[in-house]
């Protein structure tokens, strides 16, 4: 039996439909498979309803406005709108893209029916996509890559607390896929979105585990190449070879040979400084090419501080789009990462020259901070001296982008987007030992709280993707 009756999403601007299924105390293992196992969201499995559902899903994952923007501006997430221009074509991503939907949705409206049918889709979809791989892998294609990025995803969101997430290694999955099939994928647009989302969520994960990272080869380089859209893109590219200088720098560990030690951090002050001069031209070009003014000092912040009554943050940053502020909080983030590298190798090797811009009085431009207040993300100036000022004023502007990244026009990628920059931030916050750092420390930790709350939930090894202290 069902009834229906309207419900709102919370943290979106639409009503959907809620049928209320009465069922007996199941658990997700124990409810009968559904014959159609694409979206079951009402009593009535049209295709017509099934669109429905599907679009209400992208308008509340990806952010308003999506026509209006020129593919050159759209956010990196929005690979999820061009799976409904494939639906119907392939059972397997028709299940893996209703999993997502599904999943998705049933957390953010709590929707306890839904979960359930969220997890039988899963579970559905891990076999068919099981059973696809054995019988043709040497054939794998972008359909199967999408599924694989759609329960990807669709685990980030999983409401089930006992669910161990499997995204790295579907990550590896997909690696391996783009490393064997490489440029027959690069035919469509699809396939060209699945691979630059696959390089950049692996490179997120080599950097956690500092370890070097297949995708980042020369010939992976060439093929990113061809399927780099955006500025964000070319970005990317640029991040690719910081996971092995992660790598070279936890091999010191095992080093005993002081001469050797000196000769492994001497060639990793100059591959650090190498990259951040990469960065710094990547900022230049981006400014000059697209948006001089990538970002703007806008409304106070209303986050205060408990123990002081005072805001930890002076202004929020306001961007053009979410694209250009994923590409920014990025840019920060990696200029975290590169600045300890040189930090760890400066008494060795005392080479800093790629960092010295970041060091004058002039180094808002170096920084992307707007030009007015470049001293405006902090009430106060930080404590210490040199680079670690800029890195804490690095983290600063990171946290200062949660409130743009958070709204509700941003939808479920702009927070995606944040995850990886905050939690950079927030480590950048842990190494000081000042109150201020602890503060801040807290506020990121909230941020992800809230984020939890809204339905992300995340998973042990997305806790560990934090550059080496």
């Amino acid at each position: 039996m069902a009834t229906q009756e309207s419900v709102t999403i919370p943290g979106v601007n639409i009503a959907v439909k809620k049928w209320r299924v009465y069922v007996g105390d199941q658990s997700p293992s124990q409810i009968p498979a559904a014959k159609d196992t694409r979206i079951v969201a009402s009593p009535d499995p049209r295709p017509s309803e099934r669109s429905q559902f599907l679009a209400r899903f992208l308008d509340s994952f990806c952010p308003d406005g999506y026509e209006l923007l020129a593919p050159s501006e759209r956010s990196a997430h929005f690979w999820v709108r061009e799976l409904f221009t494939v639906h119907g074509q392939s059972p397997l991503l028709d299940v893996a893209f209703s999993t997502l939907a599904t999943t998705y949705v049933s957390q953010s409206s709590r929707n306890t029916q839904l979960q359930r049918q969220a997890a039988m889709l899963y579970d559905r979809s891990i076999r068919e996509l099981g059973l696809t791989m054995r019988r043709n892998v040497a054939a794998a294609d972008i359909r199967i890559l999408a599924s694989i990025m759609c329960l990807a995803f669709a685990e980030v969101f999983s409401p089930l607390q006992d669910r161990e997430h499997g995204w790295i290694a579907h990550n590896k999955g997909a690696c391996e896929i783009l490393m064997s099939r490489g440029h027959a994928l690069l035919k469509t647009e699809l396939g060209r979105s699945m691979f630059l989302r696959f390089r950049i969520s692996g490179l997120y994960a080599a950097i956690g585990r500092r370890e070097a990272f297949p995708l980042a080869g020369q010939e992976f380089s060439w093929l990113s190449r061809l399927a780099n859209s955006n500025y964000f893109d070319y970005l990317v590219e640029e991040m690719m070879s910081i996971p092995q200088l992660l790598k070279d720098m936890k091999d010191l560990a095992t080093e005993t040979v002081q001469t050797v030690v000196y000769s492994m951090v001497q060639k990793i002050s100059i591959r650090a400084n190498a990259i951040m001069g990469a960065i710094l031209h990547w900022l230049a070009d981006f400014r000059l090419k697209h948006h001089p003014h990538p970002c703007v000092w806008f409304e106070p912040l209303h986050d205060i501080d408990e123990s002081s009554g005072r805001p930890l943050y002076l202004e929020q940053l306001r961007f053009p789009n979410l694209l250009v502020a994923q590409a920014m909080i990025h840019y920060w983030a990696t200029l975290i990462i590169l600045l300890k590298c040189v930090l760890f190798c400066a008494p060795i090797v005392g080479n800093v020259a790629a960092a010295s811009p970041l060091l004058g009085s002039e180094s808002g431009g170096y920084l992307g901070f707007p030009p007015a207040n470049n001293a405006n993300a902090c009430r106060e100036e930080p404590t210490g001296s040199g680079l670690n000022i800029r890195l804490l004023q690095l983290a600063d502007a990171i946290a200062c982008s949660v409130r743009y990244c958070t709204s509700e026009k941003a939808g479920a990628t702009g927070p995606l987007a944040l995850l990886f920059p905050l939690w950079v931030a927030k480590d950048t916050y842990e190494s000081g030992n000042d109150a201020a750092c602890q503060q801040k420390t807290e506020y990121c930790l909230g941020v992800f709280r809230k984020l939890m709350e809204r339905g992300v939930k995340f998973s042990e090894p997305l806790r560990k993707h934090t550059p080496p202290q």
